[in-house]
């Protein structure tokens, strides 16, 4: 696949900017950032290059996101709703058979890290020493649990009943976990571990189930 080169991106988003001069200037900076994400890890990440790429002053930022970390909210925030988005659309696609929505939730799961590693490893900061404080960004708590729903309920169709909710918090964590280690680290192939997980993770909910 051919490399996107930086240059080209921010051309390519300035002249979409140009074409809609009446987009929300919020809306545009967090197409801009992801778009960054792209071709740049996370800490690269910077309200000047932001604003650089979505062609607009480097004081415009300010009037949406107080600091890099709000700015990083609201990417995160849509970032967790496109991931909702595939992992919904996947479990619609099995609607009927229980056994292989949670087949194709983490397909949808592994394609997205593959897709978006970097955009990813933004997204899975707020369960490290690098999140966001104790008050989450209201629309960032509400993608986080939209997309988090809808790996439980494929979960729960897998399993047949629907688990404790702290021990699916578990599963997901530990699926996430999982994919970021191997699969965007390129150590395991994505149906690898997509079988793997899809054994282990209703093995270990009932396990925790059993010793709760």
């Amino acid at each position: 696949m051919a490399t996107r080169k930086p240059g080209r991106l921010r051309r390519r988003l300035k002249a979409s900017a140009r074409r809609r001069p009446t987009r929300n200037l919020a809306e545009r900076l967090v197409a801009a950032a992801m778009a960054l994400l792209a071709i740049i890890p996370p800490q690269a990440l910077s309200l000047r290059s932001v604003a650089k790429a979505a062609g607009v002053s480097e004081a415009a930022p300010y009037h949406h996101f107080a600091d890099k970390r709000a700015l990083e909210a609201a990417v995160m925030a849509e970032g967790y709703r496109q991931l909702a988005a595939m992992l919904e659309a996947s479990a619609a696609g099995a609607a009927g058979n229980g056994p292989d929505g949670l087949n194709a939730m983490l397909r949808a799961y592994v394609t997205f890290a593959l897709s978006q590693s970097n955009l990813l490893r933004l997204m899975r900061r707020e369960e490290t020493a690098e999140g966001l404080g104790p008050d989450p960004d209201p629309d960032l708590a509400a993608a986080q649990g939209r997309a988090f729903a809808a790996f439980s309920a494929a979960l729960a169709l897998r399993l047949g009943a629907v688990p404790d909710p702290d021990d699916a918090r578990l599963a997901w964590q530990a699926m996430r976990g999982a994919v970021a280690t191997l699969v965007v680290a390129g150590t395991a192939s994505p149906d690898a571990i997509v079988g793997f997980l899809e054994a282990a993770l209703p093995a270990g909910v009932v396990a925790l189930d059993r010793t709760s």
